[in-house]
């Protein structure tokens, strides 16, 4: 990596922020720069330096083409990340989240993983709990219930960071559909503790219609 220039540096650290497959759409918003011009770029990388190598294109919603690039290995990508500092990886998580709502407007469910990852080390929280709730809701649809309960429990996670007027608002929200997920999973007795737990916010929130929900699943589970 001595070799390379500061600007084809610079494009491999801001690739670093997508994961260890990135897209040129994405990449060429990060760096302000025209997308062909970037893709023979990044053409001259992959020859030349073998430190990435694309692997195909994908249509976006809008129509447009991205093509999608990989670290030869994840090594370079972490090691490119780690060069970072960390004000700027928040700057460029939030960008790439940003892009990535637009790009996909309409269709954030199949990215919504994604989304979450990127507003979350954005450190834009209220975007990255409503996007592990669509995640969570798509692998409940799915019946990777597994899945739905991590997506809900990282929303748990993140919900103390959020503003105290919307903060018992999510809890609530989250309790309950990973209730839901746990009860698919056969974990009643899990399911019941964050029923219980969900009336508890309720209770201090003086949310009597959500109370009443929280008891009927108690009832449901017990």
């Amino acid at each position: 990596m001595g070799l390379l220039s500061d600007a084809q540096r610079q494009a491999l650290q801001y690739a670093s922020i997508e994961g260890e497959v990135f897209t040129s759409t994405v990449l060429a918003v990060l760096l302000e720069a025209d997308e062909l011009d970037l893709e023979e770029r990044l053409d001259v990388l992959g020859k030349l330096h073998r430190l990435i190598h694309a692997e195909g294109e994908e249509e976006l919603p809008d129509g447009s083409v991205a093509t999608i690039y990989r670290f030869t290995h994840a090594l370079y990508q972490n090691f490119l990340y780690d060069q970072l500092l960390s004000k700027r990886r928040a700057l460029l998580h939030r960008r790439v989240g940003e892009t990535l709502e637009r790009v996909y407007a309409g269709q954030h469910a199949r990215v919504a993983g994604a989304l979450a990852t990127h507003f979350e080390r954005g450190r834009d929280f209220v975007k990255a709990i409503a996007f592990l709730i669509q995640a969570g809701d798509t692998a409940l649809s799915r019946y990777t219930n597994a899945a739905a309960v991590k997506y809900y429990s990282r929303g748990l996670d993140l919900v103390g960071k959020l503003p105290e007027a919307v903060k018992a608002e999510q809890q609530i929200v989250l309790f309950r559909k990973r209730a839901v997920a746990r009860l698919a999973l056969g974990q009643l007795r899990e399911s019941f503790a964050d029923y219980t737990a969900m009336r508890g916010v309720c209770q201090t929130a003086g949310n009597l219609e959500d109370e009443c929900r929280a008891l009927l699943g108690m009832t449901t589970v017990a």
